[in-house]
């Protein structure tokens, strides 16, 4: 079996990025509310169990899940940049 690319990777997550952000925007507004806690007890989990270049990919994702989920909501993890779509500079 042939390991995956970057790219392909990369790819895999966008779309499940675009799906967790479907499902939050569907959720109860009270839900949707409840969402960036309980994201974060559950993050607080595997932050420092990947090397150094894994928890960063994490907080980006968090980040980018945070941003892409109802507006108004609180940040996952406030301060850090944004994560960069696959192609983008």
């Amino acid at each position: 079996m042939r390991q995956p690319t970057v790219q392909h990777l990369q790819g895999e997550l966008l779309a499940l990025r675009c799906y967790v952000a479907a499902l939050i925007q569907v959720l109860p507004e009270p839900y949707q509310h409840r969402l960036p806690a309980a994201f974060g007890s559950r993050a607080e989990l595997v932050r420092g169990q990947l090397c150094a270049a894994g928890d960063a990919a994490f907080e980006q994702m968090a980040i980018a899940l945070a941003a892409s989920a109802a507006p108004g909501l609180p940040e996952v993890a406030p301060g850090l940049p944004p994560a960069t779509p696959c192609g983008a500079s």
